[in-house]
C-alpha cells in the first residue's frame, strides 16, 4: 500500500488536513483524532495520531499514538488498536543516550512487549528492538576501531540478521527511516522531511563517549580505554548478539504463531536464559507446541541441545503429526551414506531407532493413535533408509509403500529391522482397535472398550497367528479373502528385504544398553512369516465358529484367492509349499469336525488348487523331501476325494471327516465300525442282486484307501452278510469263490459256519426261515478238508433235527377204534401194571448205560406210566406244542450236552411218539444218540416200556430180547413185566371161559 493511494480509498468520514507540514487525515466526524502521519509496513498501514482522549498531564492537542490499519477481506481497513506513545518516547530517549555503556544497557532491559499486544504489536516491537540492539553493535564497533581493538572477535562479533515479517513490498521487514518514513508533501524533495520522531538519521548520537581525566585522543588520534573498561563493553556486546539471537527465535514464534497454537515466550524471561537453561526452555516450548521456537533453539544453539534431544522431543504431544514436526525428527548422522532429510536433529542410527520405537509406544498407549504412530514410523524408515522424509502424505498407511531396504543399509544399519517390526506390529494392533471397537459397538459396550482392549506391548509379546486372528475375527465367509488381503497389505514387510542379514540374538544391546520389549518384539517380527499367520489364524477362525462347511468355506476362498495362476503379488499365499501345506493341513486336522461328505465341493475345489509336483521349485535339503512328502499326501487327498464321490453316490451318511479316513488306515476299531454303518445304511432296504455285484468293486476300493486297518476278509464277510440278509444267495456263491480264492477256504469256511450258527440260534421258532437261510449257506461253504465237512454235516444235523423235534412236539395218534381202544388200555392197566411192577422189580434207576454220564436218571417202566399217565390226564396231547421247553433252536443247543433229557422231555411231552419209532430213532441220531452209543440203550428201554404198557408186546418182546443180549440192566425188569402181563393175560382168558 503506497501512501499515495490513501487519497483513493474512499474511507468514510477521513479528509486531508490542508496547511500541516505533513501530509495528514483527519479522523471520525467528531474530530476526535488527527492522523499526523502514515508508512507502510508490509501489509499494514502505520500511522501517527494526534489528538485524542488527554490526560491531566498532557491536554488532548498533545497525545500521539500509534495505530494500524489493516485490509480485511472485504478491503475495508479497520483500525487496530493503538498504542500508548510511551514506548516511543523510551525508544527516542534510548536513541539519544550519548554514554555508550548507558545506552547499551538501556537497549538490554528496553522491554517493547510489555502489555502483551496482538501479532503486529510484537511485530512491531521486534523492530524497534532490532535498531536499536543493531545500533548497539554499530557504537560498539565503532568505539572498538576508534580505539584500535580487533572489533569483529575482541568486541563484536559478527553480525547476525534477523529475520523480520514478511510482506508484499519492495522491501521485506520493517525499516523506520523508509517503510515508516513520512510521505514527502507534494512538491518537496525527497530528504526534506524531519523532525519525524521516529527515525534514527536526525539524531545526534555520539559514538565515541568522553573518558574522564584525560583526553579521549591519544597519539596517532587513537582513543584509548581503560582493560576494566574494555572488558565491560566486552560482555555487554555478547548480550547484544545474544539477545539479537533471541529476538530472531522471538520475531520467528510470534510471526507463525496463530490461535490454535499460541505462544507464551515472553521477551523478558526469555531474553537472558543462560544455556544451561536452555534445556528446560526448549522442554517447555516443545510441550506448549511451539514449533517454530523450537527449531529456531535447535538452529542457534544445536551444540548446548543436541545432548538432550530425546527428552526435548519426548515432551511434544503425542497427538502431534509427524508432518507438522518433520523438521525436528530425529535422523541418522553423517556416515558413508548421505542424508538429505531436512531436520535439526541428528544422532547416531541405533540412538534415533530407539527413540522412535519408545516414541510409538507412548503414542499408543497414551492415545491409540496408531495412525499417527505409523506415520511417524514411516518418517523414520525414510529417514533411516533413504535419508530423506517421504515425499507426500498417505491416508492409507500400509506396509506395501514401505522402501525396500538396499543390502548396504542393511548391513551398515541392522537395527532399521525394528522400525519395520513395529511398523507391523503397530498396523496388526491398528486393525485388531478397529474390530474390537465394532464389536464393542455390535454389542453396545463402545464405553468399556477401552478396558477391554489388549496393551501394545501384551498384544506384540502375542504369537503371530494369534495376532491375525484377532485382527480378522470378525470376518465372514465371502468377505474373507478381501480382509486378509487388506490385512496382508497393511502388515507385510516381506517385501522390503529384511533377511538379508541374520537376526541379532534376543537380549543384545544396542544404544549401550538392554532393548526394550518393542525392540525385541520387532526384531522377532521380521522373521514370521505372514503367510504362516494367515494360515493357523483362518483355521483358528473357522474352528472357533464350529466346523460347519459354511465357514470351511472360508478356507477355501483363502486358497482360491492363492490360485497358482494369478499373478504372484495377487496371491495370498505365494509359497507353493506353504500353499500345499495349508490345504492338507485345514482338511486333514484333528480339529477339523466337519464331515467330509458336507465339504466334499470345498475340498474338490481346493485340490484343483494344489501346485503340481514339476511347479519349477528351486529346493535344497530337508525341503526336498518335505515337498516329496506333500505329494504324496496329496495323492492320498486325491484317493479320498473318490472315495467320498462313491459315498455320495450311494447316499451313505457317513459321519467321516478327511482326518478319519486317513486314520481308517490305521485304526482297526474305527475302520470296522465306519463300514458297518456302510452296510447298515445300504441294507436298510432291498436292493437287487445287480446292485450288489456292482458294487462289489466300489467296496474294496473304500477298503483299500479308506478303511485299509480291516483285512480283506472281514470285509468280505460283512459283504456276505448282507447278501444273506437280502437272500441274494446265487450273488453270494460267485463271490465266496473269489473269497476262497484270496483268503482260503479254511478261513471262508469258519466264517460262513459262524455265520451259520447265528443264523440258527437267531430264529425264533424250531422251523423257520431263518433255518432255510442257513441251510443256503452251508451249500455256499467250500468243500474241502474233512474235519471242515464234520462241522458243516454236523450243523446240518442240528438243523434238522430242530426241525424234526418241532414236527415230533406236535405229531398226534392216529384217531379211530385203535386210538379209543389204546387210551381204553392205558386208563385200565396202567395203575395196576405200573404198581405191580414196582412191588416186584422196585424203582431201579435206568443211568447212562454205565458210562457216568451227568445226566438226570430215568425210570423205565415208571417213567413211562407216568409219561402215559400226564399224557392221558392232559387230554392226549391236544394242546400242541405250548408248554414244551424247547421252543427255539438256541435253547436245544443249550441241551445237545444232554440228549437223553431232551428225548426224555419230548417223550413226556408226547408220549405218541414212542409209537412212531422210526422218526423217533431218528431224532436220537441226530442228536448224537446213535445206535452204537451207550445211551441208546436207554432210549431203547423206554420204548419197549412204553409199548409193554400199550399192549403191543411184540415189540416189547423184541426190545428186551436185544437188551438182554446187550446185558442192560433194565432188561430182566422188561422181562418179569412181560411174564406177569402174559400170566395176567391167561388168566383173564380162561374167566373168559369159564363165565361164557
Amino acid at each position: 500500500l503506497q501512501a499515495a493511494d490513501l487519497l483513493t480509498l474512499s474511507l468514510p468520514d477521513l479528509t486531508l488536513a490542508p496547511g500541516d507540514p505533513y501530509r495528514t487525515i483527519l479522523g471520525r466526524a467528531a474530530g476526535a483524532a488527527t492522523v499526523a502521519a502514515c508508512g507502510r509496513a508490509g501489509t499494514f498501514l502505520a500511522f501517527l495520531s494526534c489528538g485524542g482522549v488527554g490526560t491531566d498531564d498532557v491536554p488532548a492537542s498533545g497525545v500521539l499514538s500509534l495505530g494500524l490499519l489493516t485490509w480485511e477481506g472485504s478491503g475495508e481497513v479497520a483500525l487496530t488498536r493503538s498504542r500508548a506513545p510511551a514506548v516511543v518516547q523510551r525508544f527516542r530517549s534510548l536513541a539519544t543516550t550519548p554514554d555508550l555503556a548507558e545506552f547499551v544497557e538501556g537497549v538490554l532491559l528496553f522491554d517493547p512487549f510489555a502489555g502483551g499486544g496482538r501479532s503486529v504489536d510484537v511485530a512491531f516491537g521486534c523492530e524497534q528492538l532490532r535498531k536499536l540492539l543493531e545500533l548497539a553493535q554499530t557504537r560498539l564497533r565503532h568505539v572498538a576501531q576508534a580505539c584500535g581493538i580487533d572489533a569483529e572477535t575482541t568486541i563484536v562479533p559478527a553480525k547476525t540478521a534477523v529475520a523480520a515479517p514478511s510482506g508484499d513490498g519492495e522491501v521485506d521487514g520493517w525499516d523506520l527511516g523508509s517503510d515508516l518514513g513520512l510521505d514527502e508533501p507534494d512538491g518537496q524533495p525527497a530528504g526534506a522531511v524531519a523532525q519525524d520522531g521516529w527515525g534514527l538519521e536526525d539524531l545526534d548520537v555520539d559514538l565515541a563517549p568522553p573518558v574522564e581525566g584525560r583526553s579521549g585522543l591519544e597519539d596517532g588520534g587513537r582513543c584509548w580505554l581503560p582493560e576494566g573498561e574494555v572488558s565491560r563493553l566486552r560482555g555487554l556486546a555478547q548480550r547484544v548478539e545474544l539477545q539479537l539471537g533471541r529476538l530472531e527465535v522471538f520475531a520467528r514464534a510470534h510471526r507463525e504463531s496463530s490461535a490454535a497454537s499460541p505462544c507464551s515466550l515472553a521477551w523478558n524471561s526469555f531474553r537472558d536464559v543462560g544455556r544451561e537453561d536452555l534445556r528446560r526452555l526448549a522442554c517447555q516450548m516443545a510441550a506448549e507446541q511451539c514449533l517454530p521456537v523450537l527449531e529456531a533453539l535447535f538452529e542457534q544453539h544445536l551444540t548446548d541441545l543436541t545432548p538432550h534431544w530425546p527428552e526435548i522431543l519426548d515432551a511434544l504431544p503425542e497427538t502431534l503429526s509427524a508432518v507438522a514436526v518433520r523438521r525436528l525428527l530425529p535422523a541418522p548422522g553423517a556416515t558413508s551414506r548421505a542424508s538429505s532429510a531436512s531436520t535439526s536433529v541428528r544422532a547416531p542410527s541405533r540412538e534415533v531407532v530407539a527413540w522412535y520405537l519408545a516414541r510409538v509406544e507412548r503414542i499408543i498407549d497414551l492415545t491409540g493413535l496408531t495412525h499417527e504412530a505409523l506415520d511417524l514410523l514411516r518418517h523414520g524408515i525414510h529417514a533411516v533408509v533413504g535419508g530423506d522424509w517421504p515425499t507426500k502424505a498417505r491416508a492409507d498407511l500400509s506396509a506395501k509403500h514401505l522402501p525396500k531396504v538396499p543390502q548396504a543399509v542393511l548391513w551398515e544399519r541392522p537395527e532399521v529391522r525394528q522400525l519395520y517390526g513395529s511398523f507391523r506390529l503397530c498396523a496388526e494392533y491398528a486393525k485388531y482397535s478397529r474390530v474390537a471397537m465394532e464389536d464393542a459397538y455390535a454389542h453396545g459396550e463402545e464405553r468399556d472398550c477401552a478396558s477391554t482392549l489388549l496393551p501394545f506391548l501384551s498384544f506384540c509379546a502375542l504369537a503371530p497367528a494369534a495376532r491375525a486372528q484377532l485382527a480378522l475375527r470378525r470376518t465372514r465367509p465371502g468377505a474373507v479373502a478381501s480382509d486378509v488381503r487388506s490385512w496382508l497389505a497393511a502388515v507385510s514387510v516381506e517385501h522390503c528385504g529384511l533377511d538379508a542379514v541374520q537376526a541379532p540374538t534376543p537380549g543384545s544391546s544396542g544404544a549401550g544398553g538392554a532393548r526394550s520389549a518393542l525392540a525385541e518384539a520387532a526384531e522377532a517380527v521380521c522373521t514370521q512369516s505372514v503367510e504362516e499367520a494367515i494360515m493357523q489364524a483362518v483355521i483358528a477362525i473357522v474352528n472357533n465358529s464350529g466346523w460347519d462347511p459354511a465357514s470351511f468355506g472360508m478356507i477355501a476362498e483363502v486358497v482360491a484367492a492363492s490360485n497358482p495362476t494369478l499373478p504372484t503379488a495377487d496371491r495370498i499365499i505365494r509359497s507353493p509349499m506353504t500353499m500345499l501345506s495349508f490345504i492338507l493341513g485345514a482338511l486333514y486336522s484333528d480339529d477339523q469336525r466337519c464331515r467330509a461328505m458336507d465339504i466334499f465341493k470345498s475340498a474338490d475345489e481346493m485340490y484343483g488348487y494344489i501346485p503340481q509336483q514339476d511347479a519349477g521349485l528351486n529346493l535344497q535339503g530337508q525341503d526336498v523331501e518335505r515337498w516329496a512328502v506333500l505329494q504324496q499326501q496329496a495323492d492320498e487327498l486325491q484317493l479320498h476325494l473318490n472315495c467320498i464321490e462313491v459315498l455320495l453316490k450311494h447316499k451313505i451318511e457317513l459321519s467321516l471327516s478327511f482326518a478319519d479316513l486317513r486314520r481308517g488306515c490305521s485304526n482297526e476299531p474305527m475302520a470296522v465300525r465306519s463300514l458297518w454303518n456302510l452296510f447298515r445304511v445300504l441294507g436298510a432296504r432291498y436292493r437287487p442282486a445287480q446292485f450288489w455285484r456292482a458294487f462289489q468293486t466300489e467296496l474294496f476300493y473304500l477298503h483299500k484307501f479308506a478303511f485299509a486297518a480291516v483285512s480283506e476278509h472281514v470285509v468280505s464277510d460283512m459283504y456276505v452278510r448282507v447278501l444273506v440278509e437280502q437272500e441274494h444267495f446265487d450273488a453270494m456263491s460267485g463271490f465266496t469263490t473269489d473269497w476262497a480264492s484270496n483268503c482260503g477256504a479254511m478261513e471262508v469256511a469258519s466264517s460262513l459256519l459262524k455265520l451259520t450258527q447265528e443264523l440258527v440260534n437267531a430264529s425264533p421258532a424250531l422251523r423257520h426261515q431263518s433255518l432255510e437261510k442257513a441251510k443256503r449257506v452251508l451249500r455256499c461253504v467250500p468243500k474241502e478238508g474233512g474235519e471242515l465237512s464234520g462241522l458243516v454235516q454236523a450243523e446240518l444235523d442240528f438243523i434238522k433235527a430242530c426241525e424234526l423235534l418241532h414236527d415230533l412236539v406236535r405229531r398226534q395218534p392216529a384217531r379211530g377204534l385203535f386210538a379209543s381202544r389204546l387210551a381204553e388200555d392205558l386208563r385200565k392197566g396202567a395203575r395196576n401194571l405200573t404198581h405191580a411192577l414196582h412191588q416186584q422189580g422196585g424203582s431201579g434207576g435206568m443211568g447212562a448205560g454205565g458210562c457216568g454220564s451227568s445226566e438226570p436218571e430215568v425210570t423205565t417202566i415208571s417213567g413211562a406210566s407216568g409219561f402215559l399217565s400226564t399224557w392221558i390226564e392232559g387230554g392226549g396231547g391236544i394242546a400242541g406244542a405250548e408248554g414244551f421247553r424247547f421252543d427255539s433252536p438256541l435253547q436245544l443247543r443249550l441241551q445237545l450236552h444232554q440228549p437223553l433229557r431232551v428225548v426224555a422231555d419230548l417223550l413226556q411231552f408226547n408220549p405218541p411218539v414212542l409209537l412212531d419209532t422210526e422218526d423217533l430213532h431218528t431224532f436220537c441220531s441226530l442228536l448224537g444218540l446213535a445206535p452204537s452209543s451207550p445211551k441208546w440203550a436207554e432210549v431203547m428201554a423206554m420204548c419197549g416200556a412204553a409199548n409193554l404198557l400199550c399192549g403191543v408186546r411184540n415189540e416189547a418182546l423184541a426190545v428186551t430180547e436185544k437188551l438182554l443180549v446187550n446185558a442192560h440192566p433194565a432188561a430182566w425188569k422188561l422181562a418179569l413185566a412181560l411174564a406177569s402181563s402174559a400170566g395176567e393175560a391167561s388168566g383173564a382168558g380162561a374167566r373168559e371161559s369159564t363165565a361164557s
